[in-house]
């Protein structure tokens, strides 16, 4: 066998091989686990991106150093955003919750 009939046997081995166990991991799953399984793939694929391309970004600026502060401050902004936005969300929904009940009240009260 050449060497590029070994590559695809190989290949089409794996991904059998990988569709199976898939397969037969999601029949298995629990239906509440699988966004939490989506996410942790994407954070993971995207992790890999972000880890290529980092050292490119690194060779094509000028200053290592200002491209780690770049890279720095992103990664805290988005940590602060993250933090401040439910916050935000849920702050602004118990003010409505809050605004409804009472209004409640007040129309309770006038009748």
């Amino acid at each position: 066998m050449t060497t590029l009939t070994w590559i695809i046997a190989a290949s089409v081995f794996g991904g059998a091989l990988s569709v199976l166990a898939a397969a037969s991991f999601a029949l298995s799953a629990r239906a509440t686990m699988v966004p939490m399984l989506i996410s942790y793939a994407i954070g993971a694929l995207l992790g890999a991106a972000f880890l290529e391309v980092l050292p490119h970004a690194i060779v094509a600026s000028a200053d290592a150093r200002g491209a780690a502060t770049v890279v720095l401050a992103g990664i805290l902004g988005f940590f602060v955003l993250e933090k401040l936005v439910p916050g935000a969300i849920a702050m602004s929904s118990r003010a409505r919750a809050t605004n409804r009940r009472r209004s409640r009240t007040t129309m309770d009260a006038a009748a």
